[in-house]
């Protein structure tokens, strides 16, 4: 992987990390706001959004795993050569 195509990654590394914590805090807005809601249907409707944020949070983290799982591997390979050099 080129230095280029890393940098990129740590790019979208940081992305990630500021989207999946956007994530929590989406979750933490409608689930406060459903505590709230005096109207079942609102209460209900606002958990169901809660619960969408959660899932958006999961599915961030898996592939904020992914990509740090490649960077380390290359990171790994990298450091490998540098003792031959």
């Amino acid at each position: 992987m080129s230095c280029e195509n890393m940098e990129v990654k740590n790019i979208i590394v940081e992305i990630l990390r500021t989207a999946i914590e956007r994530e929590k805090d989406s979750f933490d807005y409608y689930y406060s706001a459903s505590l709230k809601a005096c109207e079942p249907q609102v209460q209900k409707f606002l958990l169901e959004l809660a619960e969408m944020e959660k899932e958006h949070r999961r599915l961030l983290e898996e592939k904020l795993k992914e990509i740090e799982a490649q960077i380390s591997v290359t990171d790994g390979i990298r450091s490998s050569f540098e003792y031959f050099e």
